[in-house]
C-alpha cells in the first residue's frame, strides 16, 4: 500500500489523517472511512473503497491511495476536489499521471549531503 506525498483528506478525516493513515497500514478495520485510490486497470478515474477492503492481500500489495475520508459523502468531495485539482494543473482528465506525479516529488529541508570520497556539503560550502 502506497499513499502519495500530498495526500487528499477530507474536512472530518483531516483532523486525525495520520491515525487512519497508521490503521490502515497496520490492517485494522475503521467504520465509516473510505480510501480514494487510482484504478489499477481500465478507464476509470478513482475508485473508492471502503477501509475494510484494505485488509485484502491484492489491494494491500498494489494500490495507490490518493485521499481518506469519513462517510461516503465527504469521499465523493474528495473526489470532486482531485479531478478539479487535476484539471487546473494539467488542463485535461488525466488523473492517473496527475496523481503519480505527486507520488515523486521528494524534498529534502535541512538535511546535509555528503558523497564518499569528498566533503562538500548540500550548499557547495568546503568543510574543513
Amino acid at each position: 500500500m502506497r499513499f502519495i506525498r500530498e495526500l487528499y483528506c477530507g474536512e472530518t478525516a483531516q483532523k486525525k489523517a495520520r491515525k487512519i493513515r497508521r490503521k490502515l497500514l497496520s490492517g485494522a478495520g475503521m467504520l465509516n472511512v473510505y480510501c480514494i485510490a487510482v484504478p489499477q486497470a481500465g478507464n476509470d478515474l478513482l475508485e473508492i473503497y471502503h477501509s475494510s477492503m484494505m485488509q485484502q492481500a491484492f489491494l494491500r500489495k498494489n494500490i495507490l491511495i490518493a485521499g481518506i475520508a469519513c462517510g461516503y459523502n465527504e469521499a465523493v468531495k474528495v473526489v470532486q476536489r482531485i479531478l478539479e485539482d487535476t484539471i487546473a494543473e494539467t488542463g485535461g482528465m488525466d488523473v492517473r499521471k496527475f496523481l503519480e506525479g505527486k507520488q515523486r516529488k521528494y524534498i529534502l529541508i535541512d538535511h546535509t549531503i555528503k558523497v564518499e570520497g569528498t566533503a562538500e556539503t548540500q550548499e557547495g560550502d568546503q568543510e574543513e
